[in-house]
């Protein structure tokens, strides 16, 4: 797992309780509380994409029924993933709307959503290995 940047830290920190630690993996529970879900979310979301450290992103949404479709944040994932487009994100999305909300956050190809958090990482692990063989594939 990724070491975060301390400007990462701070962006996070600064919406966070002062008892909370804030490090990898990311917990964003009590400053989307206080700041409201789609704000801290994006914020988050940037600074994990534009941190060096950082190869890929895995985050963790609901997937609410539609009648409490104001929790879902699949559009500040989607629009984040695209305005960066540098690095894989994936979501695994829990809640009784999975097949739904996977399909909207999957609409125009910059994240993909999984049913599991193990399957999320394996994903991103293949994904990994790849990138590994085709640099030493072309530099021999």
């Amino acid at each position: 797992m990724a070491r975060l940047s301390p400007d990462t830290i701070k962006s996070i920190k600064d919406l966070s309780p002062d008892w909370m630690p804030i490090d990898n993996p990311l917990d964003i529970w009590p400053a989307l509380m206080k700041h409201g879900m789609a704000y801290v979310y994006e914020l988050a979301l940037k600074g994990l994409l534009k941190d060096t450290s950082v190869d890929a992103v895995i985050c963790i949404a609901l997937a609410p029924a539609p009648e409490y479709s104001h929790l879902n944040i699949t559009d500040v994932i989607k629009k984040t993933a695209a305005s960066l487009n540098t690095k894989p994100v994936v979501a695994w999305l829990y809640g009784p709307n999975q097949q739904n909300v996977s399909l909207s956050l999957e609409e125009g190809g910059h994240a993909v959503a999984f049913p599991s958090l193990p399957r999320a990482a394996r994903t991103l692990a293949a994904l990994h290995e790849r990138a590994r063989f085709l640099n030493k594939s072309r530099n021999r």
